[in-house]
């Protein structure tokens, strides 16, 4: 034996030449492996034909059960206790990969695939309901699955090529978040989600649903975006409405230092503000220079203040008809309200008195009902935000900036509002208010 073959078997731990003995010859050729291999190839080629076909009858079974225990008519879902129905609880609480098997099984383009191999249970039976089987996929979609980017990629893709709709966007778009959080999107995935936020399908969700599943997708495509940068690379952007893409403009024409340290404040005020956290922006604050940062702080005041919401077209379906086509307003997205209501804290904690005239605007917008005025979903806590500020933070000038309001506006939740701002405010240090 050559050195080379020597060294190539040492490599696999072989001290020994590969060459097959006699005894090895016999038994390769004796009835006994010949029976091995049979069982081994029976167990490869029936094990996927019986689990797509126990699918198949678990979604059966689940259906018939239903219709026998819930008095499951005409369609009515109402009727239905999913979680008291033993083959759902079979389901629910199966193998995450068995239930992303079963939500493949479901979806339409999985069920009309040819299957002409074998006898199909469902074909003799009467056919499932879609809204059945649409309010199963919701809650195998709720609970744990694996779903990676392939997945993903398939199932937005059907999604926005469907209407109606086979399985419902909110728990997709849940298992999308938590998925992103652990993991990088991929590239195909990253472009079906762009053409996701372009699609026509997206137009026929109501306003609300249409600004959470933008939201959510804008931010994950934000953050995954962030990966392939170097830590001191990274600056925060706000999800691109008509606020956040004003905001990420003044940003972009910063030099690094500031960058940094204003995108900070602007992530922190996505959540939760508490003493911990006021302690990091004042941080950020000093790392800077304070009078540019009341400069940005007063643009973007009055940029809310003054802000332009963009026409969207929406659409709904109509039976036996054309579209419903609708034109409506984009709201501000939730997290960048949550910052508006940050900063104009901050700009009360500051006593920039600049701020005051529009701290009123914003207020009196968040309680509008005129299309296009008010900010969104969150609007009015953005108004109370802007009355408690003026009422605590402001000395004489917000109080008396509240007093002019009250006396002036004939919004009655705005008076509701100032009236309680002026109780506690009463309650708490003897002032009067009005």
């Amino acid at each position: 034996m050559s050195n080379k073959i020597k060294k190539i078997l040492s490599f696999f731990g072989l001290k020994k030449s590969l060459k097959i003995t006699e005894e090895e010859l016999v038994h390769i050729n004796s009835d006994t492996l010949t029976d091995e291999k049979r069982i081994v190839e029976i167990i490869d080629l029936d094990s996927i034909n019986t689990d797509i076909s126990q699918i198949e009858e678990l979604l059966f079974d689940i259906y018939e059960e239903a219709k026998m225990t819930s008095n499951y008519e005409d369609n009515d879902l109402y009727k239905i206790g999913f979680n008291s129905l033993e083959h759902y609880k079979k389901l629910i609480t199966s193998h995450p990969e068995i239930k992303k098997q079963f939500f493949y099984f479901i979806t339409p383009e999985i069920s009309q695939k040819d299957r002409s191999k074998r006898i199909r249970f469902i074909e003799t039976r009467s056919e499932i309901p879609e809204n059945f089987k649409r309010a199963l996929s919701q809650l195998v979609l709720n609970s744990k699955m694996r779903l990676n980017n392939t997945d993903f990629t398939h199932f937005f893709q059907l999604w926005k090529n469907t209407y109606p709709y086979y399985y419902p966007l909110r728990p997709l778009l849940r298992q999308l978040q938590k998925y992103s959080s652990d993991h990088k999107i991929s590239p195909e995935l990253n472009t079906c989600l762009h053409s996701f936020l372009r699609s026509k399908s997206i137009q026929y969700l109501p306003i609300k649903e249409y600004m959470e599943a933008k939201s959510t997708v804008h931010r994950i495509i934000l953050e995954n975006s962030k990966i392939s940068l170097v830590p001191t690379a990274y600056v925060f952007q706000l999800l691109p409405d008509s606020f956040g893409t004003h905001v990420n403009k003044l940003l972009s024409g910063m030099n690094e230092k500031y960058q940094h340290n204003f995108s900070k404040i602007l992530k922190i005020l996505c959540h939760t503000i508490d003493q911990n956290t006021l302690q990091q922006i004042n941080t950020c604050i000093d790392n800077t220079d304070e009078n540019k940062f009341d400069v940005f702080l007063y643009n973007i005041i009055r940029k809310s203040a003054y802000l332009k919401l963009r026409s969207v077209t929406l659409r709904s379906k109509v039976h036996n008809s054309k579209d419903d086509i609708y034109g409506t307003y984009e709201q501000v997205y939730i997290e960048n309200i949550d910052i508006i209501k940050g900063l104009v804290s901050i700009a009360g904690n500051r006593k920039n008195l600049k701020c005051i005239q529009f701290i009123t605007t914003i207020l009196e917008r968040s309680f509008g009902v005129t299309l296009g005025t008010n900010y969104g979903a969150t609007s009015r806590s953005l108004g109370i935000v802007c009355i408690q500020t003026l009422a605590y933070k402001f000395d004489v000038e917000g109080k008396d900036e509240l007093r002019r309001l009250y006396k002036k506006t004939s919004f009655k939740l705005i008076k509701k509002q100032i009236e309680l701002a002026s109780k506690k405010l009463t309650e708490t240090t003897g002032e009067t208010l009005l």
